[in-house]
């Protein structure tokens, strides 16, 4: 299967340079690790599923963050669901909802911070025709936050049967939270006071990856590339 050969390969890319250990991470419903290192499948390509992996380490949002992922969303273009959030929370053990709520939505995440890569197309919550990335905020997923932007320049579809690289930035010094897709920026947004605006006045936070499919399915996983610049607590 060409997805998971992707994967695999990009596995064991990673296997020697990886700076955190895959057993760090708390692996949450559908969701399993791929191999031996910092690769997994958030959900399998089949219906109603929910998973998410979330880092165990914290990291203090009074400091600035960069990181980089490989995330993989699927082949089933024109048919496919639902996408992937990648969440910034206070409760790394609190699984969303499958179908459009992408593993986030619920009343699991009320201290949190999510960007939504949203692969169908939900008019319930006003989502646009194009793949998109948007900012959410306490379990919801209706672009609460900000956006939605298209998730690539020209609108074309996230999964294509490649592999995505995913670069979220958060910088202290301008109060600015960064998404990039392939080395294109997508949206970026100042946030004066993240931490008591999102997260109750707590800067220590779990950062992670949630998906879901419904009805429409996709095969949706994530890489751990480089985390440079983290301080963790």
């Amino acid at each position: 299967m060409r997805s998971s050969l992707h994967q695999l390969l990009l596995c064991i890319s990673l296997f020697f340079f990886a700076t955190i250990q895959a057993q760090n991470y708390t692996v949450l419903g559908n969701a399993v690790q791929l191999g031996g290192c910092e690769c997994f499948r958030i959900t399998p390509n089949a219906k109603n599923q929910a998973g998410a992996i979330f880092q165990n380490k914290t990291i203090n949002l009074n400091n600035s963050f960069d990181f980089t992922f490989s995330v993989f969303f699927g082949c089933n273009n024109g048919g496919g669901a639902d996408g992937l959030m990648f969440a910034l929370t206070t409760n790394p053990n609190g699984l969303g909802n499958p179908g459009e709520g992408l593993g986030y939505a619920g009343n699991n995440q009320p201290f949190s911070f999510a960007v939504e890569f949203d692969t169908y197309q939900n008019s319930n919550v006003n989502d646009p025709s194009y793949h998109h990335i948007a900012f959410n905020s306490a379990g919801l997923y209706n672009h609460n936050v900000g956006g939605p932007v298209p998730a690539q320049p020209n609108s074309a579809p996230l999964d294509d049967c490649q592999n995505h690289i995913v670069r979220i930035v958060w910088d202290v010094n301008s109060n600015t939270y960064s998404v990039y897709l392939d080395g294109n920026l997508r949206l970026s947004m100042v946030i004066p006071n993240i931490v008591q605006t999102y997260f109750g006045g707590n800067p220590i936070v779990n950062w992670g990856w949630t998906a879901a499919t419904g009805g429409g399915t996709n095969e949706q996983n994530v890489c751990i590339q480089t985390t440079p610049g983290i301080a963790r607590i």
